[in-house]
Parts: C-alpha cells; sequence; structure tokens
C-alpha cells in the first residue's frame, strides 16, 4: 500500500508522541554513537524509519530519524517500500508483531533489499535471525546492547544465509560478531555466491523450440555457473509452495502491467501480416511497360510496310508475304533465304540486330517475371490494416496483452482494437486461405517460414502496441535485482548472449538466411510446369492448328 495523505499525518502525530517518551539524548551516549555509525556507515542516503514501542525509552538519533513511529498506535501500517528500518523492541516475540504490522517480508517472493536494523536487549539473536530469514528479510543486523550497565557494551551480529553453515537460510548456525565502533565491517553484503542454494524459477510449461523459451533458461543457466547455484524450473505460476523455502525466486513474464522488477532479457517486434494474391492472368505488360510494346509495334510496322515498298510489288499477296517474312524475322530471328536486293539486305541487318537486343531484354524480364512471383498491391500501412474489409486476426493472449486499454482519444488504436478477432490459427488462414489479416510476434513468423519454407508477407510497426518484451521478474525492492541485472548485461556486452541467438538461429532458421543475398536468392524459385503451362498450351494449340493446315492442304491438292 502506498504512503497516503493520512499516513503521513498519522506519522506526523506519533512523532511527536514518540519524541515525548524519549529521554534526553546525550551526544556521549555509546548506543547513540554506534546507531548513527550503522546508519551513516551502512545506510548512506537511503531513506531511514524508526520503529519504536511506546512502552520503551530509546536514543534515536534525531538527524536521521526520517520517521519516528510509535508502533503500538498502530493498527497495521504499509510503508514505502524504499526505506529502511531501525526497528527497537525487546525481544523476538516483539520483533515478529512489528514485522506482521510493518508487513515487512510479508510475501513469500519478497525478500526486499532494503536494510533492517534491530536494537535490542534480548540475548536471543539467533531466533530473531531465524525469524527474519523465514520472512525473506536477509538484509538485517542486530545491535546487542545490555539495558542495565551504564558503560554499554554494544554487539553487533550479523549472518550470510548462503553460507554453508547456514543450510541456506534455514537457521543461522554461523552469527558473526563485531563490536560497535566508529569503523565497522561490512554489515550488509553483495550476494556473489549462494553456495550451491537452489533458486526458483517460475516458467510456463512450453517445451517448443523457440527464442522466448531458449534464451531464459541459457541465461539461468549461466547465472547458475555465476553464482554457484542450481535453478529449480516450476511450471505453475499459481502455486509456488514447494518454492516457499528458497530465497531467491525468478519468474518468466512478458506482461507491461506487472508490478515486479523487471529485467528485460529480450525484445521482439509485433508485425501483420497480410494476404497476398496472385495476379490471375500475368500479361505480357509484365515484361515490357506500355510505352515499349507501342514502339515495338510502331517498329514492325513500319518494317513490314518498308519491305513491302522496296519489293517494287504492291500487290495484296506481295504485302502479306513482307508481313509474314518480318514476323518470322522478329519471333524466330532468320529467314528461309536472305534478301537479295540490296535495300532489303541493309533493312534486313538493321532490323535482326534489333531483334536480338529485343529478345535479349524480352527473355531477361520474361525470367524475372517467371521466377519472381508477381503479386496485387500489398498493405504495408496500420491504417490500410483499419480500412481494409478483411478482419484482423490475432491470439486472445496478444489481445489481452496489447489491446486491453480504452485509448478513445487514439482513433488507430480504437479502430484497431474494434476490428480485432480472437483465433488460434490465424497465422495459417492468412497464408494459405487468404481470408484475413494478422498480427503476431516475428520470431513466431519466422519460425514458421522456416519450418513451412513459405514466404510470408508482412511489415513491421510498433508505433501502436510497443515491442514485445521478455523480463526475469522479481518481488518489487528485491534484494537480487541489480545483480541480476548487472549479470545480464555482462552477458549482452561480451557478446555472449548475441552468440547463443546466432546459434539457435542457424540451427532453427537456417532457411532463412540474414544476409541480402540471402534475402535475394530466397525470392528465385524452380521453374515448374505451373509457371509454364501458358506457353505449353500456346505450343500445343500450334502445333495442332499447323497439322489440320497440313492435311487442309493435302485434301486440297488431292481434291484439285
Amino acid at each position: 500500500m502506498k504512503l497516503n495523505a493520512k499516513l503521513v499525518l498519522i506519522l506526523v502525530i506519533n512523532y511527536k508522541i514518540a519524541v515525548g517518551e524519549l529521554k534526553v539524548t546525550i551526544n556521549g551516549n555509546s548506543l547513540h554513537s554506534c546507531v548513527s555509525a550503522i546508519v551513516e556507515q551502512a545506510f548512506e542516503e537511503e531513506p531511514v524509519t524508526f520503529v519504536i514501542s511506546g512502552s520503551d525509552s530509546m536514543i534515536v538519533p534525531t538527524q536521521y530519524g526520517t520517521y519516528v513511529v510509535n508502533i503500538n498506535t498502530l493498527e497495521e501500517v504499509s510503508f514505502l517500500s524504499n526505506t529502511n528500518y531501525v526497528i527497537f523492541v525487546t525481544n523476538a516475540k516483539n520483533l515478529e508483531n512489528v514485522i506482521n504490522l510493518l508487513r515487512v517480508g510479508y510475501y513469500v517472493e519478497d525478500a526486499t533489499k532494503y536494510k533492517l536494523l534491530i536494537v535490542t536487549s534480548s540475548r536471543n539473536v539467533k531466533l530473531m535471525i531465524t525469524k527474519m530469514w523465514i520472512h525473506k528479510i536477509i538484509n538485517v543486523a542486530i545491535l546487542h546492547y545490555q539495558k542495565k550497565n551504564n558503560d554499554q557494551s554494544l554487539i553487533l551480529y550479523t549472518s550470510n544465509p548462503f553460507d554453508q553453515s547456514n543450510r541456506c537460510g534455514e537457521t543461522p548456525n554461523l552469527i558473526n560478531a563485531q563490536t560497535c565502533g566508529l569503523k565497522l565491517v561490512t554489515l550488509y553484503m553483495r550476494y556473489k555466491s549462494f553456495n550451491n542454494c537452489s533458486v526458483g524459477f517460475v516458467i510456463p510449461e512450453d517445451n517448443s523450440d523457440s527464442l522466448v523459451n531458449v534464451i531464459p533458461r541459457y541465461i539461468l543457466t549461466q547465472l547458475g555457473t555465476s553464482f554457484n547455484t542450481t535453478v529449480i524450473y516450476h511450471s505453475d505460476r499459481f502455486d509456488t509452495s514447494p518454492l516457499i523455502n528458497l530465497i531467491v525466486i525468478i519468474y518468466l513474464t512478458d506482461l507491461p502491467n506487472v508490478q515486479a522488477d523487471k529485467v528485460t532479457i529480450y525484445t521482439d517486434d509485433l508485425v501483420w501480416v497480410t494476404p497476398v494474391s496472385k495476379k490471375s492472368f500475368m500479361g505480357l505488360e509484365s515484361v515490357f511497360d506500355d510505352f515499349t510494346w507501342i514502339m515495338i509495334m510502331l517498329t514492325f510496322l513500319s518494317t513490314s510496310f518498308a519491305w513491302w515498298i522496296l519489293t517494287s510489288n504492291y500487290s495484296w499477296n506481295q504485302m502479306f508475304l513482307s508481313f509474314f517474312q518480318i514476323w518470322c524475322i522478329s519471333l524466330c530471328g532468320c529467314l528461309n533465304a536472305s534478301p537479295s536486293l540490296r535495300h532489303l539486305k541493309f533493312v534486313f541487318l538493321l532490323y535482326l540486330f534489333g531483334v536480338i537486343v529485343l529478345h535479349a531484354a524480352f527473355k531477361c524480364n520474361l525470367i524475372k517475371a517467371l521466377t519472381i512471383t508477381a503479386y496485387s498491391d500489398r498493405i504495408k500501412i496500420i491504417p490500410a490494416i483499419a480500412s481494409s474489409k478483411l478482419p484482423l486476426i490475432a491470439d486472445s493472449d496478444m489481445i489481452e496483452r496489447f489491446f486491453s486499454d480504452d485509448i478513445p482519444e487514439n482513433i488507430l488504436y480504437s479502430n484497431i482494437q474494434n476490428k480485432l478477432i480472437s483465433r488460434s490459427r490465424g497465422l495459417e488462414d492468412v497464408v494459405f486461405y487468404k481470408n484475413c489479416n494478422h498480427l503476431n510476434f516475428r520470431h513466431v513468423v519466422e519460425k514458421f517460414q522456416a519450418t513451412t519454407k513459405l514466404k510470408v508477407n508482412y511489415f513491421v510497426d510498433n508505433s501502436i502496441t510497443g515491442h514485445y518484451k521478455v523480463s526475469l521478474a522479481l518481488f518489487e525492492k528485491h534484494f537480487f535485482t541489480d545483480s541480476l541485472n548487472k549479470f545480464t548485461q555482462t552477458l549482452i556486452e561480451s557478446g555472449v548472449y548475441s552468440k547463443a541467438i546466432s546459434d539457435f538461429g542457424n540451427e532453427y532458421y537456417l532457411n532463412l538466411g540474414n544476409k541480402e543475398s540471402d534475402k535475394e536468392a530466397s525470392n528465385v524459385v524452380v521453374l515448374t510446369v505451373g509457371h509454364l503451362y501458358g506457353m505449353f498450351i500456346l505450343w500445343g494449340v500450334g502445333i495442332m492448328a499447323s497439322t489440320l493446315v497440313f492435311i487442309f492442304e493435302i485434301v486440297l491438292q488431292k481434291c484439285n
């Protein structure tokens, strides 16, 4: 619960009550000096809350008392999580009550990073530390003083739950003690080794080979090596009771609104998959543009007319003969006999040169048109998705994750939100049936391409959704968050993380390729009957027509 205005008022009132019950502070008092030294050296400039009970007369260093709280006047309170505590108690039972009222270590996964200094006259230090570890409070130091001794003997006790003797935080068998002086040995350490104590990792039960599953397992494997720990994998996120005795419990999450300490380990794009409709008839306009075809036709007609004029025979038969001779040169690049007239030879050679160049360009463009599939106009922007007549399909989890908010001022977001339909097989529908648009993650689409060897048409746009992020999550203000973040950053900066992703890509996405040459090669397909069936039909029709003409001429000749 956040610290609200009422709580601030309560704190101010209790501050006055508490100060009124305190004895006069003497600068030379050893307890005062010890608490001041600990706060100054161990708490640094972090906020501090002093907690006392009304029946105690404890000495509080007023220069550090951001808040002084009389716990006996409160029924239950939850402070801001970004505070350290100095707690004055008389015994372990009193300490347990204070912790419950403050709701520190209330959850199993808590393990807060903030520090506790317990000031007490009780000698039962081991029991107090045990109770703190049960609440997953490990940054704890106990300052013991003798209440009846004027020359107070102050002993400071600490214990490392990950020490081998302490059985991974079960019981503090090894407790370190030091006298409280101006210079203190490090009280609250950074835990660099767990000494074979296990770490819990809650991950969804999904054994599929995808980056979202491979990356966290790889990082946790490296974590186990670096921190000398073993990872216990647990798949039921709603029942973590098997992990209750573990101090560190890590979750895998991809939800953006989860209140937790998150360390991002993977970022992906959202891709909008659209169907591509192949043109029902690939006309010759895909080989040359309209202007080029017009020029070819004009050249053909003018050359035929010139050929007819140069023969000096202006009959209709000669005109058709000239036309068919030029047609033969255009299609085959040859004649049954070269022309005898000098002017016709010049026209023949000049036109033949043009035909050779034209054939080369035509065949080059024809091959490109046949091997690189021609499609109709593709959707490349989100507004086109919103205005499309096709429905927009997405998985229910994705809809809940990215489109659960109500943002009426964002018209595009609202239009997409209203257009979305929940369906699990949207990717197959858009590729095979072309009856919808589809929203998915890039890594899912790439895996689909690799496994089916089909090219999917999509574009990337995260403008209305943001990136998809997968994170390792710890409870808010967890003591291990900074260490986990630094460890992950080290993996990324060293290149080991990138190499792991690259190796995964080489193994599972080999057919995709990352270089531009691979992308160009993926556009080239082997010619099949499906590409050339039209030519075979024309060829067959031509053979049948020529056979019929041949038979007709034979019959006509016999009849004559």
